[in-house]
């Protein structure tokens, strides 16, 4: 896991590429994961959309006492901040904070799971990846469950997809409303060339990536 300093250097390089949200690795030690909150936040300024991922690594006293010390810097959510298994520990946990929880679980997800994180009010976003979370068909009616809700669902990435992955994603969140929030990407366009297996590398505008308009799934 990289230090604070390091995390904050690289957040301000994509910062000059144009990226306007950006989502960490934290998880590691309380201290030195609100260090990195700080740290990261004060190098990029209150107009970033900072969220930061725990993938599960506190207990719920822990992250009840961590986020409370994080509220002062404004994360836009926090991934997974206890074991995604505990469904009534984020509904707890929401209780105690202002940070936004995004839920996420690496594995797969039933619609009766969904429908009980929405009846405790576990989650303010519903984290989605198909790959880990039943596929595409499957994905799409847990979407449906979470916008009827009134949850913003966001795409997931297990920052390992190439290009054909990406687009496929891409298309996928950009042909369902449900999407509302921010999502994840794996293109790593911060050191050009990226050395995916697609021949033009994927576009930018305002921070975002473009839908490839291309045949088939655009690559």
């Amino acid at each position: 896991d990289r230090q604070p300093e390091e995390k904050a250097a690289e957040a301000v390089k994509a910062v000059q590429r144009g990226w306007k949200a950006f989502k960490i690795k934290i998880g590691r030690d309380p201290k030195m994961d609100i260090e990195s909150v700080k740290v990261v936040r004060e190098a990029v300024g209150d107009g970033i959309e900072l969220g930061f991922d725990v993938n599960g690594r506190y207990d719920l006293p822990t992250a009840i006492r961590t986020l409370k010390r994080m509220e002062r810097y404004e994360p836009s959510h926090i991934e997974e901040p206890i074991p995604a298994q505990d469904f009534k520990g984020h509904a707890d946990l929401r209780r105690h904070t202002s940070i936004p929880i995004e839920f996420h679980l690496n594995g797969q997800l039933r619609l009766a799971d969904i429908m009980e994180l929405v009846d405790l009010r576990a989650m303010d976003l519903l984290h989605l990846n198909p790959m880990q979370n039943g596929g595409l068909l499957h994905c799409n009616e847990i979407c449906a469950i979470a916008q009827a809700a009134g949850i913003p669902v966001t795409g997931q990435s297990s920052a390992a997809e190439l290009g054909p992955g990406n687009a496929e994603l891409l298309h996928w969140i950009a042909s369902n409303p449900a999407f509302t929030g921010t999502n994840d990407s794996s293109t790593h366009l911060l050191e050009p060339p990226s050395g995916d297996i697609i021949k033009k590398e994927f576009r930018t505008t305002n921070g975002c990536l473009q839908v490839p308009e291309g045949p088939g799934l655009g690559v």
